[in-house]
């Protein structure tokens, strides 16, 4: 249920013309689906392997999407 509900939200930013970055955790393959929705909405929209209580893994994450995305930007992440 969590991927439905952050898909949702991601797909909507990406709908509504933002740019975005996301990271996961468990489910690549989760990642790539959403990442794959966000297509058809012409933005650019990154997503990333991070694990949220690991400040170097959120820090290399964090660097890369401000250095590739556009703004307006919005950075989601979940700690499920």
């Amino acid at each position: 249920m969590v991927v439905g509900v952050f898909r949702t939200i991601v797909l909507r930013f990406a709908r509504e013309g933002f740019n975005a970055a996301f990271n996961y955790d468990t489910s690549e393959d989760d990642a790539l689906e959403t990442h794959r929705l966000t297509s058809k909405f012409n933005v650019k929209v990154l997503y990333f392997k991070v694990d949220v209580l690991n400040s170097d893994s959120v820090s290399r994450a964090c660097k890369v999407a401000t250095g590739e995305l556009p703004y307006p930007n919005v950075w989601l992440t979940t700690l499920v």
